[in-house]
């Protein structure tokens, strides 16, 4: 049937899941990991300072991170494979620090079907609940491919969702608490369902106060800890709430603060009864919380599946549950083009490097220049980090504003149409997003010829008048291949020839020439010049020549100009002389070295 997960389900899920958790991971988790070492060595109220000492790890989560993870390497240190805080570790034993998180989030799957199941959804759309959640995209992202440990905060808040729901407040409360030192994400969600259900002053203070013991406890054991103090407490991203703010003269408000504050009103004020009233406004409100701390701030990638679960609810539990479900496909595509332009070099085709094809095919630690050839971002068609990240931000709040309750109109029971191959497609295409042009970007730098240096990152601040412009540049290799200038138009079509030469320095011969129609030229991109293996000699220095003698201020290109020089063989010369910068030059090889 094609509202059923069947096994086979499970086994495409596992196959996706296990490629991705072995091919991609950010490097983030060997620090984390490594320091959970130090609690090993019995340094307990001196865990941060030790760390510091002992590998210069300076350790910025609160301790029950670290706990989960130091129990988890008890096995690790038995045997010998690490004894103490390291950041440099093997492939094998960062994989195994990410299956602690992977295991708690294929965990919270499993409270997703109770939860669905406590809803009386029926044995077959509580697991098609499970399912949607284990493929959710955005989720998958954060846990298979960025391999992150913001799980642990998603499976003790679930817990706490779930005993909310059966009614029992203890346990509500007990596992929020246990959630909230984590991540303190899940306090935006227990306040205001604890409003939503409570009413008595007395009795919403006194939880407020339970809930908050296990930080408390945590905070009050290593407050007199100048480093726990400086990198915990003085986290950066906790000031991400006041990135959006309103001036007043006196003082800046915060748009996160302010509107969250008028969520934990209206839930204050609204009263409900029945269960399935209940569970619609917490996912409701929960998703309204989560659209306002990453819509109004900055986030890290990591952070989004934390909205996941209210997604993945809200959508199940409202009458248009595949329109949830396109919107899901089209986050992750924002969501993609926005995290790939501003985490460059970090949360992107950058995974592969830590991942089982760091060491590729080749042999080679880390592919060279995987993360200068081609970028993922070069490949998604916005390129405005401003309008992908509008867009991101408008399309959670379309995902918010109509899961309201009274817009919902759902029988628990309702069948969903088609459900699972609407899964499936939700799941390929949204997962596709990051891994196609990831997999584009590995092969451009797996495949001949290979960059082997590169001058990249500058600003377009010589432009090529009649005056000869001239880069000198010295290969570490013989098997040169082509060489690559990094040129901008201004934005308009030129017409004036642009005439490169590349001259040998010692001798004075002329190694290639080439006359380029530059109306042909688009703006910001790579210019090729292909040369013979065996021209350019390893060591021996070489100058690129530029000149455009009928050029004008108006009709002429831009070249790219570093901001320092890499060293004195490579150099941007002008008038005979060195300069302390360079031209953006790249140069490629007929093999790797």
């Amino acid at each position: 049937m094609a509202n059923s997960v069947k096994k086979r389900d499970y086994i495409l899920f596992g196959i996706c899941a296990c490629i991705c958790f072995l091919v991609f991971q950010h490097g983030d988790i060997r620090h984390t990991g490594g320091c959970s070492f130090a609690y090993l060595q019995g340094h307990i109220l001196d865990f941060y300072e030790w760390n510091v000492e002992q590998a210069y790890m300076f350790a910025s989560y609160m301790p029950s991170t670290y706990i989960l993870f130091a129990i988890w390497n008890i096995p690790i240190k038995l045997l010998g494979i690490l004894t103490g805080p390291q950041l440099e570790v093997s492939y094998g034993l960062m994989m195994w620090y990410k299956l602690l998180p992977t295991l708690f989030y294929l965990g919270s799957a499993v409270i997703m079907y109770k939860i669905a199941k406590e809803l009386e959804m029926g044995e077959g759309k509580a697991k098609l609940c499970m399912y949607a959640f284990l493929t959710a995209p955005i989720g998958f992202y954060s846990q298979f491919l960025f391999g992150q440990y913001d799980s642990f905060t998603i499976f003790f808040m679930l817990l706490g969702i779930y005993y909310y729901l059966k009614d029992n407040r203890w346990l509500f409360v007990l596992f929020f608490a246990l959630a909230i030192p984590f991540k303190y994400f899940p306090l935006l969600v227990f306040v205001p369902l604890l409003l939503l259900k409570e009413k008595v002053i007395w009795k919403i203070i006194r939880d407020m106060v339970l809930v908050a013991i296990p930080y408390a406890l945590e905070l009050i054991v290593y407050l007199p800890s100048e480093l726990f103090r400086q990198y915990v407490l003085g986290f950066t991203p906790t000031e991400y709430v006041y990135s959006a703010s309103l001036p007043t003269g006196s003082t800046n408000l915060s748009l996160v603060i302010c509107t969250f504050c008028l969520i934990c009103a209206w839930a204050y004020f609204k009263n409900i009864s029945g269960k399935l009233l209940l569970a619609q406004w917490m996912c409701f409100l929960g998703t309204l919380s989560c659209t306002v701390i990453f819509g109004l701030s900055q986030w890290h990638p990591q952070w989004l599946l934390f909205a996941v679960p209210f997604w993945v609810l809200g959508a199940f539990l409202h009458k248009d549950t595949k329109a949830f479900w396109v919107l899901d496909v089209l986050m992750m595509l924002f969501f993609c083009i926005y995290l790939c332009g501003i985490y460059i070099n970090n949360a992107d085709q950058a995974m592969f490097s830590w991942g089982i094809l760091g060491k590729n095919m080749f042999g080679k630690e880390v592919m060279p220049y995987l993360n200068n050839e081609l970028r993922m971002r070069d490949i998604y068609f916005i390129k405005n980090n401003h309008i992908a990240g509008t867009i991101f931000t408008a399309l959670m709040v379309v995902t918010a504003v109509f899961k309201y309750p009274p817009n919902a109109q759902l029988a628990i029971n309702q069948a969903i149409p088609n459900a699972m191959r609407a899964l499936w497609a939700r799941f390929l295409v949204g997962i596709s997003i990051f891994i196609v042009p990831a997999v584009i970007c590995y092969i451009v730098a797996a495949v001949p010829p290979y960059l082997s240096f590169d001058l990249a990152n500058g600003e377009p601040k010589v432009p090529v008048l009649d005056k000869t412009i001239t880069q000198v540049f010295t290969p570490e290799y013989s098997d040169i291949v082509r060489v690559e200038f990094f040129q901008g138009t201004y934005g308009r079509v030129n017409t004036a020839p642009l005439s490169v030469t590349l001259v040998e320095m010692e001798t004075g011969r002329e190694v290639c020439h080439m006359v380029y129609d530059t109306s042909r030229f688009k703006n910001n991109t790579w210019i090729e010049m292909p040369v013979e293996a065996g021209d350019l000699k390893e060591g021996m220095q070489y100058r690129l020549e530029f000149a455009a003698t009928n050029a004008s201020i108006t009709d002429c290109i831009c070249l790219y100009q570093t901001k320092n020089q890499v060293d004195a063989s490579n150099y941007y010369m002008e008038a005979g002389a060195a300069q302390d910068y360079n031209l953006c030059i790249r140069l490629y090889t007929k093999n790797r070295h």
